[in-house]
């Protein structure tokens, strides 16, 4: 008899998210402001190209949102902005990756509907 149970997409999702987090644990143990920012896909179909594309988009937004560095504009803030971001969107992939999966296994989606983007620095 199981006493808990996870709906199909709970379980991986958390793992992923998991998985994220212990990533990033060691770039952000002495950063206590953290760029973060949080994206819905509530209502995205990730089962078609549209809702992908649609999640893509946001991502890509909230990467670029949380790798900025406004107000310095030299050539090490660039490098900064760019390994931050292919960084954020490698970590950030898992996630997209495992949600995507999902929708396309046809399983429900019961879990919180948002992703956490942080920067990875």
């Amino acid at each position: 008899m199981t006493l808990f149970s996870f709906p199909r997409i709970a379980l991986p999702a958390l793992v992923a998210a998991i998985a994220v987090t212990g990533l990033q644990t060691a770039a952000f143990a002495g950063a206590p402001d953290a760029r973060t920012a949080s994206l819905s896909y509530a209502g995205l179909d990730l089962a078609t190209p549209e809702g992908r594309q649609t999640l893509d988009g946001r991502i890509a937004r909230a990467v670029r949102d949380v790798c900025a560095e406004p107000g310095v504009r030299d050539l090490g803030a660039r490098q900064r902005e760019r390994a931050c971001a292919a960084e954020t969107r490698s970590a950030v992939g898992m996630v997209r990756d495992q949600l995507v999966a999902n929708a396309m296994a046809g399983a429900n989606r019961t879990a919180a509907a948002t992703v956490e983007v942080r920067a990875v620095d």
